[in-house]
């Protein structure tokens, strides 16, 4: 049986619409937010974008595009929560996202 604490938090879980623009392609893999973000971050694998979904107000989600077919993976934050890096698998990059402009500002490329 779950603890008080995992039902509590369990009694407050509420779906979270990620991404309508690619809806049937968007397969999230959510990782988990930094203190200073306070965002969940989602790369849609095939819908090529990233979700983020701030914890506080979830309908105000923004999905950042990515190139057509880059396959994103991992999400990373910065600690200070103004970057975050994303593994592009298809592309053997990395894409650094602003997280305040929520725009791509370059690409790292091995």
């Amino acid at each position: 049986m779950p603890s008080s604490s995992t039902r509590a938090l369990l009694g407050r879980h509420r779906e979270a619409k990620w991404s309508p623009r690619v809806r049937s392609k968007f397969v999230p893999e959510v990782w988990p937010p930094t203190p200073r973000a306070r965002c969940f971050f989602a790369a849609g694998t095939w819908g090529d974008g990233v979700c983020i979904l701030p914890l506080d107000t979830p309908e105000k989600h923004t999905t950042v595009e990515l190139e057509k077919q880059s396959y994103p993976y991992a999400c990373i934050p910065t600690s200070d929560g103004k970057r975050l890096f994303v593994s592009l698998w298809n592309k053997a990059a990395i894409a650094v996202i602003d997280l305040q402009e929520k725009k791509v500002r370059r690409h790292v490329v091995h």
